[in-house]
């Protein structure tokens, strides 16, 4: 079984200069972006599987209905924004 030493191994040089301002400029736009469209997937998302019971008939029990309303009212709204 090949072994590796670890102290033949060099680390690159790293510019923490250059890693801030990347972090502080693309990284911060990029990852706001991603979290914000994710967060508008998980919220949609978390509303399907109980309207999907309730039309398969494995459940009675309906969420209240301004949740459900204000949850998707606040989700268009994300949409807009989104789309402006």
């Amino acid at each position: 079984m090949n072994k590796i030493k670890l102290s033949n191994l060099k680390m690159p040089d790293l510019d923490i200069q250059k890693f801030g301002d990347f972090c502080r400029t693309r990284l911060t736009v990029a990852t706001a972006d991603t979290i914000y469209w994710l967060s508008v997937i998980i919220l949609h998302a978390s509303t399907v599987p109980t309207l999907l019971a309730i039309m398969s008939g494995l459940t009675e029990k309906m969420p209240s209905i301004d949740l459900v309303l204000f949850t998707w009212a606040g989700l268009s709204l994300l949409f807009v924004r989104a789309d402006t």
